[in-house]
């Protein structure tokens, strides 16, 4: 007479398995879509940017493009072509490559930028910017790590139970946060010192949008980072921490370039006006010179009277350093494409 047969070990919910996977391809490409708009809007008010910034940014969308195409054979691999097969979805495929090593990447890439303007912005915060690097370069060091192990493990379970990968993940996820947390209280304290010591309100505005977008940024990669490690060492057995990881990185992509595209915004400086997007100029003694041309209502649907009113931004000098200056424009980089405003009859 045979032996009974073993019982089937109970197998986990398939939600817990799929529902971040896919979540996480689906706002992965989401981003990748407002990406490709901040890149479009990049092109087309900054074609005078210097190489450097049009290298940078144009090479972090190509980037972040080939992140999400990996992401996308990957999905394809789970939900279509191992259909039904619960093994196949626990496979890591190319995930550890498009997620922890890639998503470090950028973020190196712009946590680097980031402790570049602080250093900027206050020459006597270098001591803060040389850790911001050390812990940046760690985290991106900790991510690859960790992403090798992924790959030699084959699995997300057996991935999550190797200690060697899960004290690369907390390295990686925990040196994000941590980097962007000293990012928005550096730029916090360079805004508290100007706020002290400057008496010129419109220019000191300008930096306080800045400083407020800058920390809001780190504020929202900050939390991402953290939910990803809660989710990573609080749900075990589960992919669920996949899904915030699997956008991590192109929320990094997205603050860049919505740091750079900020300067459109910045240059509405009139209240009530309705600013057109005409070229500055910038004078010798190193102030910027915005125009707008502000509308008259009185005949909305006949005749457009334009008033020119003209506002200049000083820069601050960095009074601890005579080559520290602080430009508000964020990188001294050209203005945007001139769009006159309608002068004509209608």
């Amino acid at each position: 007479m045979s032996a009974p047969a073993s019982p089937i070990p109970a197998l986990p919910e398939p939600e817990s398995i799929t529902a971040s996977l896919l979540l996480g391809a689906l706002f992965n490409w989401a981003l990748l879509g407002v990406l490709g708009c901040q890149t479009y809007l990049y092109n087309i008010y900054f074609p005078n940017d210097k190489a450097a910034f049009k290298y940078l940014i144009y090479g972090v969308f190509l980037f972040e493009t080939i992140q999400s195409a990996l992401v996308a054979h990957d999905t394809y691999v789970w939900f279509s072509k191992g259909f039904g097969d619960f093994v196949n979805l626990t496979k890591v495929l190319t995930s550890p490559l498009n997620t922890p090593m890639m998503g470090a990447v950028t973020a190196l890439i712009v946590q680097l930028f980031y402790a570049h303007r602080i250093w900027t912005f206050k020459r006597a915060l270098m001591p803060l910017c040389v850790v911001l690097v050390v812990i940046t370069l760690a985290q991106s060091g900790a991510a690859f790590f960790g992403g090798i192990r992924a790959f030699q493990a084959g699995n997300f379970i057996v991935a999550q139970t190797d200690k060697a990968n899960t004290r690369g993940v907390y390295v990686w996820l925990i040196g994000e946060a941590v980097a962007d947390v000293l990012i928005a209280a550096a730029m916090v304290y360079i805004i508290m010192l100007h706020r002290a010591s400057s008496h010129r309100f419109r220019a000191h505005s300008v930096l306080a949008r800045v400083v407020s977008m800058t920390v809001e940024s780190n504020i929202a990669t900050a939390t991402l980072a953290v939910l990803s490690l809660i989710m990573y060492a609080g749900v075990p057995n589960t992919n669920y921490f996949t899904c915030p990881t699997l956008i991590i990185g192109k929320v990094y992509a997205n603050t860049l370039l919505v740091s750079f595209n900020n300067r459109i915004v910045l240059r509405n400086l009139s209240h009530g006006s309705s600013p057109s997007l005409s070229t500055g100029s910038t004078t010798a003694a190193g102030t910027s010179r915005l125009t707008f041309h502000k509308h008259s209502n009185s005949t909305p649907h006949k005749t457009f009277d334009s008033d020119t009113v003209t506002y200049t931004v000083h820069r601050f000098t960095d009074t601890e350093s005579s080559s520290g200056r602080m430009d508000h424009e964020l990188h001294e980089t050209s203005k945007p494409r001139d769009y006159p405003s309608p002068h004509h009859q209608v």
